[in-house]
């Protein structure tokens, strides 16, 4: 046992070392010179695509003086000033590669409107052929990390640009010492030093959930309280302000992908622009089997084609149904739903409308008849969306959707959005769902959930009666799908 023990422990700490050696090829050193004497940004990156797409702060770039909170979306837009030159310093590539600022496409800025502004920004990296397919990018998660997850945070060996070792990338093993749901931005425990800026925080399962971003710093130039950005405001503002690719936006792009291994979001995200800008794309079979195909390899899929219905369906509409479900949860999660939110909502029911779920295995209707309703019970109970007339059907179906999901499989957790979702329509159902919670569950709700004992007899009687009230207008996307 100890030697099964040992050897176990010997597996994990390898899986660790060679996942942070991938993690930190990925890395770059960012050098920009500004104007004046001996002036210049020393900052991180992270190639987040395969062609190049460097993800790092704006203020490395703008020399931007920052005061918390720069991560806040809202309030005046910071003034900078413009670098002379930008080199980029892959140690992966042993390559230094500089950036031609005069071709204004290859940075995008971290101006997200006319008076907001995050300190992020992302440089279009000219790369040849042979380092595209060398390079091994990062992708960005979609959830946010725990109080006191482990993560490392990585930036330059030194700050001094006479020193070569300042290109080199170092790794700090550090832990979020703070409460994500409280807080905008995210602190790590650790310090760090100033050339860690625009660097990523890494999880163990080698995504980004963050960029660096500002600091209290100390005596010796050592960051105190580093804040970063987290991945869900990159991705919920910067993935379609990127800088074009070459590789990805060309109309042989999927040519392309099939020699790569996986898409990260942003490669999803440029490779399938053209089929949400162009609806006709998709009326071509070849084009619906790329996206498909494409679909498998991104790792975290967002923004899929809106689209839906312009191939024969149910041509790839369980994968975009995954894909459009992230999108939505996404806004919610950032609380910054918009025109672009709602479409993805009416999309999401018409994928959903496309799968034949009665085909399915049970366990998998279970799930994706739960990953529905409670998709659509977020929106339903969220102060924004709940008054908005573009998702005023998602309480009703969300409340139908969980109820057939319980009739498959019953999964305690869905009891407890189903009340939630009762109590948001008003006295009536308020009281409904109070007898749900009263008579049918039969421990307290502070007990385990997976511990819940359920009266059936009582359950069903309750929540029929609100199936009911609620089903209006709601069968069109539970109707066989469209052949």
């Amino acid at each position: 046992m100890l030697t099964i023990l040992v050897r176990s422990m010997f597996v994990l700490l390898l899986t660790t070392m060679v996942s942070r050696a991938a993690t930190k090829d990925a890395i770059v050193i960012i050098y920009a010179q500004f104007p004046g004497h001996n002036s210049y940004e020393i900052g991180t990156g992270v190639f987040v695509d395969h062609d190049g797409l460097v993800l790092t702060a704006d203020h490395i770039l703008h020399h931007i003086s920052l005061s918390p909170p720069a991560t806040s979306t809202a309030g005046s837009v910071p003034s900078g000033v413009s670098p002379v030159s930008i080199s980029i310093y892959s140690a992966f590539l042993s390559a230094k590669i500089d950036i031609d600022l005069r071709q204004a496409e290859a940075v995008a800025g971290g101006r997200i409107g006319a008076q907001q502004w995050m300190d992020i920004a992302l440089i279009r990296v000219p790369l040849t052929e042979s380092q595209r397919l060398q390079i091994q990018p990062l992708d960005l998660s979609q959830s946010a990390p725990a109080f006191g997850e482990a993560l490392s945070a990585y930036g330059p060996l030194c700050t001094n640009p006479d020193d070569s070792r300042c290109f080199q990338p170092a790794i700090t093993a550090t832990v979020l010492n703070s409460d994500p749901a409280r807080s905008r931005d995210y602190q790590v425990r650790d310090n760090i030093t100033l050339g860690y800026s625009g660097g990523p925080l890494v999880n163990t399962s080698g995504d980004v959930v963050a960029v660096a971003s500002w600091g209290d710093v100390s005596i010796g130039n050592q960051i105190v309280r580093g804040s970063y950005v987290p991945s869900l405001y990159v991705l919920r503002y910067f993935l379609d302000r990127a800088p074009t690719s070459v590789l990805l936006a060309a109309a042989d792009a999927c040519d392309h992908i099939h020699s790569l291994p996986y898409l990260t979001s942003f490669d999803w995200q440029e490779l399938s622009a053209r089929w949400n800008t162009q609806a006709n794309l998709l009326q071509n079979a070849e084009q619906c089997t790329c996206c498909c195909e494409s679909l498998d390899k991104a790792r975290n899929a967002l923004g899929a084609p809106s689209v839906i219905g312009s191939c024969a369906p149910p041509f790839c509409a369980e994968r975009r149904f995954y894909a459009l479900a992230e999108t939505v949860s996404l806004a919610l999660q950032t609380k910054s739903t918009d025109a672009g939110t709602a479409r993805a909502y009416q999309s999401l029911k018409l994928a959903f409308a496309q799968i034949d779920v009665k085909k399915l295995p049970a366990e998998k209707q279970s799930y994706l008849l739960t990953r529905f309703g409670t998709t659509l019970s977020e929106i339903a109970t969220n102060d924004e969306t709940s008054h908005d007339p573009a998702f005023s059907d998602a309480r009703g179906i969300a409340i139908a959707a969980l109820e057939r999901s319980q009739q498959i499989k019953e999964i305690p957790e869905n009891y407890f959005v189903m009340a939630e979702l009762f109590k948001s329509v008003g006295d009536k159902i308020h009281a409904a769902a109070a007898d749900v919670l009263g008579t049918v569950i039969d421990v307290p709700a502070s007990a385990v959930r997976s511990d819940l004992k359920i009266n059936r007899d009582a359950l069903l009687k309750n929540l029929q009666a609100g199936v009911a009230a609620q089903s209006k207008d709601t069968a069109h996307v539970f109707d066989p799908p469209i052949s």
